[in-house]
């Protein structure tokens, strides 16, 4: 048994965290990416999406005057994500300030060309109008579409990520200790950080000949081994399933302290006084 299957502890083991979370980090900074990032451009296109237009609707809902007018368009609108189906309305209405156009969202299926309907204008600001059953505000397909695109898969990473990050966690903790012997180690190219493809062989708890592989960083435990040019390392694997494995060195764990057993203490002799 070589000093690396020895110095690492019996278990259950206590894993450190670091050792556990950076396994799948692909996948961690993938999710992230996707998930800040798109996050950004959705709100952003959110925001582009409504525009200033929600404080009309809530002036309109406060203080509206109202007016009626007829419709000159209507243009389906499809359902998205955030809303059901909409239409856009065209209409005309004569106002203080002369006749005017404007164009205001409804459910679908609510008007016709050529309908009167009701609406509401600003005070002061008659250009600022809508149907009286309808808004001015609605988030559009696109928004619905980047946060499918970006936010959903990022979340579904990250999860993943952690899912397995608690696997090898389990795995490090009682996962059974066997030596394993590299047979081909190469450079993984344009990865940061530097990591180490080590494919290699060891026995199972069954002596049957097993194969794994597993990107190693050059500043680990394991990584300054490999390195180093030893022949025999530490895999932790399962031992239902030995083909979850991870290589392991005792850097990977919180040692236990050394044990102080009380220890009796010498026996003086009494001597009785004469």
């Amino acid at each position: 048994m070589t000093a690396t299957i020895r110095d690492i502890p019996p278990g259950p083991r206590r894993p450190r965290g670091i050792a556990c979370i950076v396994r799948f980090w692909p996948m961690a900074l993938g999710g992230g990416v996707l998930t800040v990032f798109g996050g950004l451009v959705t709100l952003m296109l959110w925001f582009n999406s409504i525009g200033g237009y929600s404080a009309v609707d809530a002036e309109l809902d406060a203080r509206g005057i109202p007016a009626e007018g007829v419709v000159l368009s209507v243009v389906p609108q499809p359902e998205t994500v955030f809303r059901a189906a909409q239409e856009r309305v065209e209409y005309r209405f004569l106002s203080p300030d002369g006749p005017l156009k404007d164009v205001s969202f409804a459910p679908h299926g609510s008007y016709e060309i050529g309908d009167i309907v009701q609406l509401e204008y600003v005070p002061q600001q008659p250009f600022r109008s809508r149907l009286a059953a309808g808004r001015i505000t609605v988030i559009h397909g696109y928004v619905g579409t980047s946060l499918l695109l970006t936010v959903v898969p990022g979340m579904a990473l990250l999860l993943a990520w952690a899912a397995a990050a608690w696997q090898t966690r389990q795995l490090l903790r009682v996962g059974d200790v066997s030596l394993a012997q590299p047979v081909h180690v190469r450079l993984v190219p344009l990865v940061v950080p530097s990591m180490l493809l080590v494919r290699f062989h060891f026995r199972d708890r069954h002596a049957r000949v097993r194969e794994g592989e597993h990107w190693v960083r050059i500043h680990s435990g394991v990584g300054r081994r490999v390195l180093a040019g030893e022949r025999r390392l530490a895999v932790v694997h399962d031992r239902e399933r030995p083909w979850r494995l991870r290589l392991a060195a005792p850097e990977d764990f919180v040692q236990n302290g050394p044990s102080h057993a009380p220890t009796r203490r010498a026996l003086i002799p009494f001597r009785r006084r004469s």
